[in-house]
């Protein structure tokens, strides 16, 4: 009996000194095995390698090649006027094989340059004068879009936010088109060449782009919104080298995150519920129905390499509500600008974009008592954010760009612009004594 109790002890011990080393190695730094890169990763980090070494003007060429033969495959197949559904179903096809065809040879060259460059840098010697692919991190890419130039009337702005810790911001009132002004690239690479590099240097950097695009796309799908149809036709005029295709980022987040976040919205609704009535504030009416939809003020986001100094999208759901003049801070948009600027901060999104007016377009009921009230209160809500985002921890968001559709009248932007100084406060020069 004492031999079977030794024996049991002698397991009991070799399996606690098992789970102990198995936590020494995966809890504490000086034990761990280190971790093996993916291949997305590796990718990345050659990339990023490239797009800051001499070799960037010639990626950048390859890149603008492609896209100019993807617009003319999508112009020679338009100009077929059958409606036959199977011809339009071949046309499809072939544009998205042409599209992965694109995609896998640009990797593969991606890849080889990185190789060949490596082995020319470690064969010549002191006096040579090798490709070096360079060491810049991640960090070091700020190289942001408030550098570049767009379409479109702009006025720019710094400031200082904070009570103790002060933050400096760039603010840039911006009156263009969301698509062809801000994230279509230029048809000439002489003149594209420098958005292209900006995106490139940027993309697997701490100093993302991002950009807030109003849908009414509820349901996420492509024929059910304008906005997000034409949003999916620029994403197609070239191919997405880094990341899936929109519309698969989409088919992905229906049919892996949708059910789950609409799950925890409804449990966190009945948990609010419980604590209520056991609190003893008595019923607070009838269960909310089940909801198999986003909401307004709900966003989902994705991700981009082929678009004009974006990096990342914040898709926003909107309603007709947006258009009434008499919307306060508590809209579900406006606390869904809030959740967006949160998460910008925690993802290293350093500049975005978001649309001062809560609209892409001019509207008849957009008088200028309208705009002028719409714009305050987003002027003194994204003031409010900005400041919170100190204790959000995270990336700051260091340029904010305030989006007005190109047609807005001289008179209303004018009276846009001298008011964003007035609530923001912008910063004085230092004057010599």
């Amino acid at each position: 009996m004492k031999n079977k109790t030794d024996g049991a002890s002698n397991v009991d011990v070799e399996e606690v000194a098992k789970q102990w080393t198995e936590l020494f190695n995966t809890e504490v730094l000086q034990y761990a095995k280190p971790n093996k890169a993916s291949d997305g990763e590796v990718f990345a980090n050659i990339y990023h390698s490239l797009a800051h070494s001499p070799l960037a003007a010639t990626m950048i060429q390859l890149e603008h090649q492609h896209a100019s033969a993807v617009t003319s495959t999508d112009e020679l197949e338009s100009t077929s006027n059958s409606e036959d559904d199977w011809e339009r179903v071949c046309r499809v096809s072939n544009a998205s094989h042409v599209r992965e065809i694109q995609r896998r040879e640009y990797r593969q060259w991606i890849e080889t340059v990185h190789e060949d460059s490596s082995s020319d840098a470690a064969n010549k010697d002191m006096d040579g004068m090798p490709v070096s692919l360079g060491t810049m991190s991640r960090s070091d890419s700020a190289f942001t879009m408030s550098s570049m130039s767009m379409g479109g009337r702009s006025e720019s702005f710094t400031i200082t936010l904070g009570a103790q810790m002060k933050a400096m911001h760039n603010l840039r009132l911006v009156a263009a088109d969301i698509f062809t002004d801000i994230c279509r690239f230029p048809e000439e690479l002489e003149v594209g060449l420098p958005q292209r590099l900006q995106t490139s240097m940027s993309l697997y950097s701490n100093n993302l782009s991002g950009l807030v695009l109003l849908t009414d796309d509820a349901y996420m799908s492509l024929e059910g919104s304008k906005m997000t149809n034409e949003f999916n036709k620029l994403c197609t005029q070239s191919t997405e080298f880094h990341f899936p295709s929109f519309d698969q980022q989409l088919e992905s987040i229906r049919n892996e995150h949708l059910e789950p976040a609409i799950s925890w919205r409804l449990d966190y609704i009945s948990r609010n519920r419980y604590h209520q009535e056991e609190a003893g504030q008595g019923d607070q009416g009838p269960t909310p129905p089940p909801l198999d939809r986003l909401k307004c003020g709900d966003f989902y986001v994705t991700r981009h390499s082929n678009l004009s100094d974006v990096h990342v999208v914040f898709h926003m759901i909107t309603d007709e509500s947006v258009l009434q003049g008499n919307i306060g801070s508590r809209h579900p948009v406006v606390m869904g600008l809030r959740n967006v600027l949160k998460m910008a901060s925690m993802c290293s999104v350093t500049t975005l974009t978001v649309p001062l007016l809560l609209s892409h377009t001019m509207e008849e009921v957009m008088t200028i008592p309208w705009c002028m009230k719409r714009a305050e209160l987003l002027y003194k809500c994204l003031k409010g954010f900005l400041m919170e985002n100190s204790s959000w921890g995270g990336s700051e968001i260091r340029t904010l760009q305030f989006l007005i559709p190109p047609d807005v009248s001289p008179d209303v932007f004018s009276k846009l612009s001298l008011m964003l100084p007035t609530i923001f406060r912008t910063s004085n020069p230092i004057r010599a004594n």
